[in-house]
């Protein structure tokens, strides 16, 4: 609130924290990898990709959703994340999930139906693009979580945070 007060854009706030946490954190994790320069490369490569998608994508996203969506139904289309990591997951491996997760994947999907058919008129298409696209996002998030060979989370937020800094930047 104070950085608002003061003139700051949201942008601005939101790119000075992702610095913040890339210098924070970017020094222990080059200096992990370094310790392990054999599976370095890997490691960065995932945490590379997971601060670009994970961390700056998202972010990206959602602010360039709420241009025209209100925070709320944004944050909304983006926690679909979820089920559409699970569609997603369904369709790469032909494995139907457990009914119980049917049935969670399908209430919440439900309930967007019905916020987004409530109200005054329809939602900005180009605004639930953008929060959709930060929910795809938000699944790459959690795929990425589970990739074989995790680098350390030291390794994994600080360079992401770094990748994402300079994306953001």
């Amino acid at each position: 609130q104070v950085l608002y007060g003061h003139g700051w854009s949201t942008g601005a706030v939101v790119n000075l924290r992702i610095w913040g946490a890339a210098l924070l954190l970017g020094g222990p994790a080059v200096l992990l990898s370094l310790r392990h320069r054999s599976r370095a490369r890997a490691w960065t490569r995932t945490a590379v990709i997971y601060g670009l998608v994970a961390m700056a994508g998202i972010q990206v996203c959602f602010f360039l959703s709420v241009v025209t969506l209100s925070p709320a139904l944004a944050l909304l289309l983006e926690y679909q994340g979820p089920v559409l990591l699970l569609a997603w997951t369904w369709l790469r491996t032909g494995r139907r999930p457990a009914t119980p997760v049917l049935v969670g994947a399908a209430l919440g999907v439900g309930g967007l139906v019905l916020i987004l058919g409530l109200g005054s008129g329809t939602p900005d298409a180009a605004g639930v693009a953008w929060a959709l696209a930060g929910g795809v996002c938000q699944a790459a998030y959690f795929h990425l979580g589970k990739v074989p060979d995790q680098p350390p989370h030291v390794v994994m937020v600080g360079v992401g945070y770094l990748a994402a800094a300079l994306a953001v930047g």
